[in-house]
C-alpha cells in the first residue's frame, strides 16, 4: 500500500489511517463477536477476495474493519488490485459501475461465489446517486 493523501476526504495519509482503522478495531457487542469467533461459525468453507485500490476513501475506512473480521472468522482472504483485475472487477459491478471495495465470498473448494459485499451501505450510496444526478460528469 503506497502512502497517499486525498484532500478532498482529509485524509493525510491513507496508510497511517488504514494502520488506524484496523488497530481500533472493536466489536459493537458479545453476541457479534461470539457469532464471528466461535469454532461453530458457518464460514469455515469460505474464501474472501477483496477487490479495491489504495487511493479510495471508502477502501480506506472499510477494508481494515473487514480484514479484522476475516481475520477472527478465520476466513482465508486474498485482495486483488482493482487496476490489475478489471475482468474480475468488472464480474462485480455495482449498478452498473466499478465501485470499491467489494468482498467476493467464494466457497473454499468449488470456488463458486457464495455472496458478495459492498461497496457502500445503501443510506450513503443514496447520496452519492442524488449527487451524481445533480452534478453529472463534466
Amino acid at each position: 500500500m503506497k502512502i497517499r493523501e486525498i484532500k478532498l476526504s482529509s485524509i493525510p495519509n491513507t496508510k497511517e489511517l488504514f494502520r488506524q482503522v484496523y488497530d481500533r478495531f472493536q466489536w459493537e457487542n458479545e453476541e457479534t463477536e461470539q457469532f464471528f469467533t466461535s469454532e461453530r461459525n458457518p464460514f469455515n468453507q469460505l474464501h474472501c477476495l477483496i477487490l479495491c485500490t489504495d487511493w479510495c476513501p471508502d477502501v480506506i475506512w472499510n477494508v481494515p474493519v473487514l480484514f479484522r473480521i476475516l481475520e477472527y472468522s478465520r476466513i482465508p482472504s486474498e485482495v486483488l488490485i482493482m487496476e490489475d483485475h478489471m475482468e474480475t472487477m468488472d464480474l462485480f459491478l455495482t449498478d452498473g459501475g466499478r465501485a470499491q471495495p467489494i468482498a467476493v465470498f467464494l466457497h473454499a473448494s468449488t470456488g463458486e461465489v457464495f455472496g458478495t459485499w459492498g461497496a457502500r451501505p445503501a443510506y450513503i450510496q443514496n447520496v452519492m446517486d442524488e449527487f451524481k444526478r445533480n452534478y453529472p460528469d463534466k
